[in-house]
């Protein structure tokens, strides 16, 4: 079957529609303001996948509540033969069960679901309507933190109820590599690795990048501002950073929720730096053999940047030049 891939990620597909097939499935990833315009229409999608609900696009949405009604959209026009995959492991996500009218199916990192999708030692396992299947694949997913592993199940529960195979679900898993921009790793330098996870534009998105790995984390972030609550996030970089280094509109303020976090503890460094290659040079200088560069943001790019791709692209090539 024919997939089409587009919305917030990639391309808008509204120019393609003449050439979709009734067979064909489209998958689409949609914003608050996407599915505030979707839901003029009164439809909601076959299968829906909501990932988790965190503060975001403060500024443009009155306030949280107004930014969680717009995100429901994608599941309140449903009818008792569709499907919302929810993540149990979201506070949020487990009250929207009652206002769901289509089935509910549950993916979890970290507990067995009796239906939905769930991590069973090495295995997925993936149970929907009494049948059941097992996906040998954990040890070799590619791409790291706990966040992909509860991506990877929403996409095979959600491969699995659109008609795939065992097997192609299997290499899907095991092959892929990450997109561009998210936790995307560029290079390795003198035992430095360099990570461009410029799509990463809200705290809680930076702190699943930072604690995705196992070692020294020097980190880029900051940016536009766009009303987040960076209280968790400069809690995280106490705890899981050598250093940070800081640029845009909302440096100061992480500056300062960091310090008052960190108390008497010697790291992380922190600093704040004008521009971005300035900021780049310096997370350079600190890193040792072993480290980890990691541009994540936290933050929009609008103050510095036409967008986070052009953020992201500015990374890659002052890392593609050392």
């Amino acid at each position: 079957r024919k997939t089409w891939i587009g919305g917030n990620i990639g391309k808008s597909l509204l120019r393609y529609l003449e050439e979709m097939k009734p067979a064909d499935i489209v998958v689409l990833e949609l914003s608050s303001f996407q599915l505030e315009e979707l839901n003029k229409t009164g439809k909601s999608p076959h299968i829906s996948i909501v990932t988790n609900i965190s503060p975001n696009h403060l500024d443009r949405h009155a306030d949280m509540d107004e930014y969680i009604q717009a995100k429901k959209t994608i599941i309140l026009h449903q009818d008792s033969g569709d499907y919302a995959i929810l993540n149990y492991d979201d506070p949020e996500l487990r009250r929207w069960e009652r206002e769901c009218k289509g089935r509910v199916l549950w993916y979890s990192a970290k507990q067995t679901m009796t239906d939905g999708a769930f991590i069973k030692g090495n295995d997925i396992a993936i149970s929907v309507n009494g049948q059941n299947m097992v996906i040998p694949c954990v040890s070799r997913i590619k791409i790291p933190g706990i966040h992909n592993l509860q991506n990877v199940l929403a996409a095979s529960c959600a491969t699995y109820l659109a008609g795939a195979r065992e097997e192609h679900i299997e290499k899907a898993i095991t092959t892929f590599t990450g997109l561009e921009h998210r936790l995307e790793f560029v290079r390795e330098v003198n035992g430095v690795r360099y990570y461009n996870d410029s799509k990463a534009t809200t705290p809680e998105s930076s702190i699943a990048a930072i604690t995705a790995f196992q070692t020294q984390v020097i980190l880029i972030a900051g940016g536009y501002d766009k009303g987040s609550n960076f209280s968790e996030f400069a809690g995280e970089c106490a705890q899981h950073t050598k250093a940070v280094v800081l640029i845009g509109k909302t440096a100061g303020k992480i500056q300062e929720l960091i310090l008052k976090k960190k108390g008497t503890k010697e790291t992380p460094l922190i600093f704040i730096q004008k521009t971005f290659g300035e900021a780049f040079r310096q997370a350079n200088s600190l890193a040792k053999t072993g480290d980890v560069v990691l541009l994540s943001p936290a933050c929009a790019s609008y103050d510095m940047f036409l967008n986070y791709e052009e953020r992201g692209r500015q990374f890659k090539d002052m890392a593609k030049a050392l």
